[in-house]
């Protein structure tokens, strides 16, 4: 499966530079949409909440609600820097006899947030690349090598 992760720039002002979040000690997640189209990259950038991106723009798109499917915590989180390249990446989150269905997902901080997803900040969204079918005894979603997010400063 390739996917591919684009960070939300409303989660580097409002919530890294305001030093409200914790990128090596905050606990992060990862959810599934079932379906739906993901608005244009220009808009889903305006996306800060997991209840924005669910909103879609007024255009919603619906949450995986398949046997064997939650929002799962990432482990073995690193926030590591390289040269000019800071890099978020964690340990492949498992999901253990999945039935599901899957388009798009999205990784948030759940440590800054009041338990609502209209206070959980939306770090990145995923795009798989079209339908994806979980099922097995275990299915684990393949964290790049290269990491989940990247933020790449210009010299």
């Amino acid at each position: 499966m390739t996917a591919a992760a684009y960070s939300q720039p409303k989660f580097l002002l409002s919530h890294l530079g305001a030093k409200l979040v914790n990128m090596s000690s905050d606990t992060f997640k990862v959810g599934l949409i079932a379906s739906g189209t993901l608005a244009v990259r220009g808009t889903s950038e305006g996306y800060e909440y997991v209840s924005d991106l669910l909103a879609n723009g007024g255009s919603a798109l619906t949450e995986v609600s398949g046997t064997g499917y939650s929002r799962l915590s990432l482990g073995s989180v690193t926030w590591t820097l390289s040269g000019l390249v800071a890099t978020f990446s964690a340990a492949n989150p498992t999901y253990t006899s999945p039935s599901f269905s899957f388009v798009y997902g999205w990784i948030h901080d759940e440590t800054a947030s009041s338990a609502t997803d209209a206070t959980r900040p939306l770090l990145a969204i995923i795009d798989f690349g079209g339908s994806q079918a979980a099922s097995g005894s275990s299915y684990p979603l393949a964290v790049p090598g290269s990491g989940l997010v990247s933020f790449t400063t210009a010299a």
